[in-house]
């Protein structure tokens, strides 16, 4: 193996990820605001990449591309584990298709291992040159790049329909639905409008949990409330959990066993933008508290048991 192989098959990696998330964007506009809310980040990403990749292939300048690849690929392993450590499903790398990030970190780790074994070979072959690039043809080539931005995040930003508050979107809007629970206290919690057994919701002293059934540390949160949950029946005490689940949502053969709570689920036809876990403390539909984690619950929504169950 020489440095062309590795800048060779590492353009194609380029190139395919770049082809994989603009099928993603062209087919599910809201896939880009799992990326960023702004409408130019996502073409930004897909057209560096696949320009990068172009570029990996083209055997140009081989000492300046070979800085550029251990740059961008020091880049991409950082966050790949950033997504892995905060416990992401995918990396999203290639569009829709479900990539741990650790396996992304690993394959981008390697990639710097092979970068830094093999380095362009001074002096230049076959006409190569090894650190001066052509002004007029890296101008050519910039101009491209940033007219196919430009262009590509002009027409996603109005195409794609932006994402609008929960607080404001109808059952029968298929936009994106952005959620922040921060903003809800002191007011009516807005997603009764969307789940089913709302009345129930909306009576007495409720502890509400947003969850993702893929996200690591809603598994882990639903582990403690289960436990806090059991506790309180030993002490003959009972307490009102909800759990609001965000799509999308498991197969019937991944549904995990069902908790001391009352489930329902957000419709899986529209995108919920949202950061979970989140846990919301409300009385009377009305939200009073947002709380990082379960030893600041205290002893809200707890009652005697009385025969009581859950609703």
């Amino acid at each position: 193996m020489n440095f062309r192989v590795v800048r060779t098959v590492l353009g194609l990696v380029l190139i395919a990820a770049a082809a994989a998330k603009g099928h993603a964007l062209a087919t599910d506009p809201a896939w880009a605001d799992s990326l960023s809310s702004n409408p130019w980040v996502a073409p930004g990403v897909i057209e560096a990449e696949f320009a990068f990749g172009v570029w990996l292939l083209s055997n140009r300048a081989p000492r300046i591309t070979w800085c550029l690849m251990a740059a961008c690929f020091l880049v991409l392993a950082a966050v790949a584990l950033t997504e892995a450590t905060r416990g992401a499903a995918s990396c999203r790398c290639f569009g829709k298709v479900t990539i741990s990030p650790w396996w992304t970190f690993a394959f981008d780790a390697a990639a710097l291992v092979a970068i830094g074994l093999f380095r362009p070979s001074p002096p230049a072959r076959d006409g190569e040159t090894s650190w001066s690039m052509s002004p007029r043809f890296g101008g050519v080539l910039f101009g491209a790049w940033l007219l196919a931005a430009v262009s590509g995040g002009t027409a996603i930003a109005a195409l794609r329909p932006a994402p609008v508050p929960v607080e404001s979107a109808r059952a029968d809007d298929a936009r994106a639905v952005v959620l922040r629970p921060e903003q809800w206290i002191g007011k009516r919690l807005p997603l009764l409008a969307h789940v089913p057994n709302a009345a129930v919701l909306g009576r007495a002293d409720w502890v509400v949990v947003l969850h993702r059934h893929d996200c690591p540390h809603c598994q882990a949160l639903s582990a403690r409330i289960r436990e806090v949950v059991s506790g309180d029946a030993r002490r003959g005490c009972f307490r009102r959990v909800a759990r609001i689940e965000l799509p999308p949502h498991p197969a019937p053969s991944e549904s995990e066993e069902p908790g001391p709570w009352l489930s329902v689920r957000l419709s899986a036809r529209r995108t919920w933008l949202g950061t979970t876990p989140a846990i919301l403390l409300i009385r009377d539909a009305v939200v009073l508290r947002v709380v990082d984690d379960v030893p600041s619950i205290g002893d809200f929504a707890l009652t005697p048991p009385a025969g009581e169950a859950l609703p």
